[in-house]
């Protein structure tokens, strides 16, 4: 499960990225050339070569930093892109006409020297000027400047919230942060602030619970012993932009075919896990590639009868399924009963365990950090004890790994692959026998196979790295600190191939590619969750590492596992 940022949105079109240059351009010269004409009308540079001596009121200036022109340039540049880009466009040309003959009636007026008309006609050419910054200055998705001070008044207050300053937050596009001091206790300011909120403006805004980042950073640096409710801050932001983009129309065609590219892996993987079904004459003929030839037909399969093969090979394929099926209905479960709206999963294939499990983007926000935590949990407990139980039956189908021939129903596999991880080689002392796991070959049941891929596939998804079921719950559990740390260990741990073997690198580049960014659509992020959910969260972290470390480790560790050589899991 997660978030994949390669399909959340597309690149603009270099013809797009021209437009929006081009306009940045327009507006900054049109901006620079009004701000000319204002100097000249008003007389700022005459002014400043005139006599000091002389008895004449002091002009008005106007003027602008490069900085500033850049902003402006940029904000109307963006605004090119909204839908209602016509009627922006119109106000800020009726705006910036009635600024240019404001100045100019002020700057022919025969009373210009009489001082009361001065003021008042400056006055009425500043309130124009700031109308015009402001309908450049605001966001598409920003809020209403005009709803600033209404919403410290309002919403805010001495008896919940000192608000002591407001900028642009970095969290949410389009949010504005309130910094200040909480003036009670956490949980009952923010549901009064939340309902005042709701009273104030219905709908039309959202609000968020934040830490104060920067805030945290410095009193770190200063060594303040400051405790958590002393760095929140508040996030308000418009309805619209509280909620994740929906899909697009390519990136539902991705995920169909995201589906048909999963059935096609995972039938590859049930032809690979009953490959032993095949001649010996044949598996050295394909180990070779250098003799594989397109009109040869490969040694040993004269007379072979492939229907135990292909049925082996369809039943892995289709019971490899099972464990991601329940995965998903878990996070399906719990979205419905927290009210969170999921999008469709969009399935990564992998012909080596058939999935690599899917992703699930939110499509609203989640309410609490406890109620991120239970949906990225279900999955994982839903998909891993569906497939621990498929392992189970496997193994009592299996006879305890008795059988020493081919059975009907039976897949052979390497003995070796119960030494190739801690928890497997558990499970092979307590369900197989020793002069079973003496032998090269064993033969279990497919029930068994598409178990121990979905175990392998959940212990993948519940490591505490990115947007992944693993990443989710460690950010509920112990904050974006933990997370950070815990993604660094384990791109490490996939880096040097220490976690899963082969699976290391084509994960890991998943993960970088879709899944690295964590989890941002959460409306409260500063209440955490309870004791028993963080110590669920180190429970499942500490069972994926069960499953992808090799039993060599479990030597390390102090004899856990069968002992011996670590081979390829995988």
């Amino acid at each position: 499960m997660g978030r994949c940022r390669a399909l959340q949105s597309s690149e603009p079109t270099n013809a797009q990225n021209s437009g929006e240059e081009g306009a940045s351009s327009r507006s900054s010269d049109r901006i620079r050339s009004t701000i000319s004409g204002l100097d000249e009308l008003l007389g700022v540079e005459d002014q400043k070569a005139a006599s000091k001596d002389q008895d004449v009121m002091p002009a008005i200036e106007v003027s602008a930093s490069k900085q500033v022109l850049e902003k402006i340039g940029a904000a109307d540049a963006a605004r090119s892109k909204a839908q209602d880009e016509g009627a922006v466009a119109s106000q800020i040309e009726d705006t910036l006409a009635r600024v240019i003959e404001q100045a100019r009636k002020l700057a022919e007026s025969e009373d210009f020297q009489d001082k009361e008309k001065k003021e008042a006609g400056g006055q009425d050419l500043q309130r124009q000027v700031e109308k015009l910054l402001n309908s450049l200055i605001r966001s598409k998705n920003g809020i209403d400047k005009d709803d600033y001070s209404d919403i410290k008044s309002k919403v805010f207050g001495p008896d919940t919230f000192w608000v002591t300053d407001v900028l642009p937050s970095s969290g949410l596009e389009g949010g504005v942060m309130f910094r200040g001091n909480l003036r009670g206790k956490r949980e009952k300011v923010v549901a009064e602030v939340m309902q005042r909120l709701h009273d104030a403006y219905g709908g039309k805004y959202v609000l968020r619970v934040i830490l104060d980042v920067e805030a945290a950073f410095k009193a770190d640096e200063d060594k303040s012993d400051r405790s958590l409710d002393s760095f929140v801050a508040f996030e308000v932001l418009p309805a619209a932009a509280a909620v994740p983009p929906p899909p697009a129309t390519w990136q539902r065609w991705v995920g169909v075919l995201l589906v048909a590219l999963t059935a096609a892996s995972t039938l590859s993987f049930g032809l690979a896990s009953s490959l032993l079904f095949l001649p010996k004459e044949t598996l050295a003929f394909l180990a070779n590639p250098s003799s594989i030839s397109g009109d040869a037909l490969p040694p040993g399969l004269e007379g072979f009868d492939p229907q135990a093969f292909l049925t082996a090979a369809v039943s892995v394929g289709a019971l490899s399924l099972i464990p991601q099926v329940a995965h998903d209905a878990g996070h399906s479960l719990v979205a419905r009963l927290r009210g969170i709206q999921l999008k469709a999963p969009l399935l990564v294939p992998s012909t080596a365990l058939g999935t690599f499990g899917s992703i699930r983007q939110l499509a609203s926000l989640v309410r609490s950090r406890t109620d991120l935590f239970d949906l990225a949990a279900a999955g994982l407990l839903g998909g891993g004890a569906t497939a621990l139980a498929l392992m189970i039956a496997g193994l009592q189908a299996s006879h305890g790994g008795a059988v020493v021939e081919a059975s009907p129903g039976l897949i052979p596999v390497p003995a070796a692959l119960f030494h190739g991880s801690l928890l497997l080689s558990t499970l092979g002392n307590l369900g197989l026998t020793q002069e079973a796991l003496a032998q090269p070959t064993l033969y279990v049941s497919p029930l068994f196979v598409a178990g121990w891929a979905g175990i392998v596939n959940t212990a993948l998804n519940a490591l505490p790295v990115g947007c992944l079921d693993g990443g989710r719950t460690t950010l509920a559990a112990f904050g974006k600190g933990a997370l950070a740390f815990s993604s660094l260990v384990v791109y490490a741990l996939l880096g040097f191939g220490a976690l899963g073997g082969p699976l290391a690198l084509p994960f890991g580049l998943y993960v970088l590619v879709c899944q690295r960014k964590s989890e941002g659509w959460i409306q409260d992020e500063v209440s955490g969750v309870s004791g028993t959910r963080q110590a669920l969260a180190l429970g499942i972290t500490l069972l994926a590492l069960t499953v992808l470390l090799p039993e060599s480790a479990g030597v390390l560790l102090g004899g856990v596992g069968a002992g011996g050589p670590a081979p390829d899991l995988f």
